[in-house]
């Protein structure tokens, strides 16, 4: 393996022994685009880019596809509303929504799975990734901070009806390549 003179170094040259190349140990099943941004002597660094497999001799690029498997709503849990006052844990997820008498912990998992397929771009530069070439299904956590339109949700501050502006809290979250 070799970097490319050619492309300026951003690509990589592999050179086989054509008795490997010959034999059934040369059977290439998956690739990985990475984009190589600086080379030094004692690594690469760069980004991954995306992930294919070898159907019928043909690469296919694989698609990334998340999606939450369970909303943590604990002492992370962090509720901004309109005038910027700031909620943590209980005392966020206890507000009353201002539609009725439920409160946020009852109302939040809506919205979090409403607007998580805005975060899919965002995940996939999150996904904790120890192979590169493990495309099965991973289940992460991380904190996402989703920023609401004005409106969308409200909640009722001493009396007054107030919008949530930003909620941050804690999902874990299925990450899969799919054709």
């Amino acid at each position: 393996m070799y970097p490319s003179i050619i492309s300026g170094n951003e690509m990589i040259n592999y050179a086989f022994h054509p008795d490997f190349v010959n034999s059934p140990n040369m059977i290439l099943t998956k690739v990985v685009e990475y984009k190589v941004s600086e080379i030094h002597a004692d690594k690469i660094e760069g980004e991954h880019r995306k992930n294919g497999i070898n159907v019928d001799g043909q690469i296919k690029w694989l698609k990334f596809k998340s999606a939450i498997e369970y909303i943590v709503l604990e002492d992370d849990t962090i509720i901004v509303v309109s005038n910027q006052k700031v909620f943590k844990g209980s005392e966020a997820l206890n507000l009353k929504h201002a539609l009725g008498e439920e409160t946020l912990k009852d109302v939040l998992p809506q919205y979090i799975q409403r607007g998580f397929a805005q975060f899919s771009d965002q995940m996939y530069k999150n996904l904790e990734v120890k192979d590169v070439f493990d495309f099965s299904p991973q289940t992460q956590d991380s904190l996402i901070a989703m920023d609401l339109l004005e409106n969308s949700l409200e909640v009722v501050i001493d009396g007054q009806q107030q919008s949530v502006s930003r909620v941050v809290v804690r999902v874990k979250w299925k990450a899969e390549f799919v054709l």
